[in-house]
């Protein structure tokens, strides 16, 4: 019996050890790619949020002090958000570029809203 362990036992044991390398290496791989995409991410929200900024400069403080009762309307709003995610978009360069591009809309969407909240809890 311990013949039959020594014979297969130490070539069982370097596979097991192999394969937890491989799913180790798997994983870690893995957790760097989310924290890049992380970092990704946090470039282009940043980028967002310029884009909003300068909506508001462009569009919104316009549009407000134009209107009677000082709100936008649905359509003044849409365009404001066009606005924000194309000046993102335009000053976005690389991979931060493909990543606001192949973004879905919905959440582009959101993003902008967030960052309108965000302006609008700083002043």
């Amino acid at each position: 019996m311990s013949e039959v362990m020594i014979e297969y036992g130490v070539p069982v044991i370097a596979i097991i050890i192999a394969a937890i390398g491989a799913m180790l290496k798997i994983y870690l791989g893995r957790v760097v790619a989310k924290m890049k995409l992380s970092a990704l991410e946090q470039s282009a929200y940043d980028l967002v949020l310029v884009g909003v900024t300068s909506a508001y400069d462009e569009i919104v403080s316009k549009a407000k002090a134009a209107a009677s009762d000082g709100k936008l309307t649905k359509g003044e709003r849409a365009e404001a958000r066009i606005f924000a995610i194309n000046k993102a978009k335009e000053l976005a360069k690389d991979e931060i570029k493909e990543f606001l591009s192949t973004m879905a809309k919905e959440r582009l969407n959101n993003w902008v809203e967030l960052a309108v909240n965000k302006m609008k809890s700083k002043s």
